[in-house]
């Protein structure tokens, strides 16, 4: 689908693009609360923005960041926030973007993805799942290699 451009943001001012779509996720946020937001936690860390483009328009978001997870061998992973496509995109542009983002993370040397969703949200559950992750009873994962799946406690 060519009509559709996947790119990576990790300056404060091309995520500003990603307004739109993160208003799905707190319909009340104000453009400068989010501004805001976005200046300090790419100053606070490695946040960074996987979004879907439509012409100059940013149509769905993943973004990404480094955890260390402590468990029987500490590993670095990969959190997911705010997972969103404007409702007319879904479907095609969140599944390739998932994907990947599961490749970038697999790359660069990730023992898993974690993502939080709340049991509640029927449609985020049906779609971790379908995506290979699996449920912790506190969100999901995807363990990225048979050896990080062996180190998950």
């Amino acid at each position: 689908m060519s009509k559709y451009k996947f790119k990576t943001f990790d300056s404060p001012e091309d995520m500003y693009k990603s307004y739109k779509v993160a208003k799905l996720l707190n319909p009340k946020m104000r453009e400068e609360e989010y501004k805001s937001v976005i200046d300090k936690i790419t100053k606070l860390s490695d946040y960074k923005q996987h979004v879907v483009m439509q012409g100059d328009e940013v149509v769905s978001m993943i973004a990404t960041q480094s955890v260390l997870m402590m468990g029987a061998v500490p590993q670095l992973t990969c959190k997911l926030d705010n997972v969103a496509t404007l409702p007319e995109h879904r479907g095609y542009v969140t599944n390739e973007l998932m994907q990947r983002v599961k490749v970038d993370v697999l790359q660069k040397g990730y023992g898993a993805i974690h993502v939080n969703c709340s049991k509640d949200n029927e449609k985020g559950s049906k779609f971790y799942k379908r995506m290979g992750f699996e449920d912790t009873g506190k969100g999901w994962v995807h363990y990225l290699n048979q050896e990080n799946r062996t180190l998950k406690r």
